[in-house]
């Protein structure tokens, strides 16, 4: 994958739904094995409903608010191209949480 551009986001959105914390491991370009958390949340803000990621320390001691609360989202967009068996260009954009509360 590519990354094709990185933009920042600030939005109110209320949570849907809280994942559990869960390991990621990947092998670093150097080839040392890495490893860290994330916790997935479905956010919502007001008409569309998305998926958002946080990674590390972040996610780990992150805490929960109260339900049906708005909160601030602070986050970068990751946009990303790829070829996809048929030669394909596919797009994805990775949304991944720098603060939210």
């Amino acid at each position: 994958a590519s990354n094709l551009n990185t933009k920042q986001m600030e939005i109110l959105v209320s949570i849907v739904t809280i994942r559990d914390l869960e390991k990621v491991t990947w092998t670093a370009p150097d080839g040392r094995a890495m490893e860290t958390t994330k916790r997935g949340l479905v956010l919502c803000d007001g008409s569309d409903q998305f998926y958002a990621e946080m990674y590390g320390k972040y996610a780990e001691e992150w805490q929960a608010p109260l339900p049906n609360v708005w909160l601030k989202l602070k986050a970068t967009l990751r946009l990303k191209s790829w070829q996809d068996r048929e030669q394909r260009t596919r797009y994805m954009t990775d949304v991944i949480i720098n603060q939210l509360g």
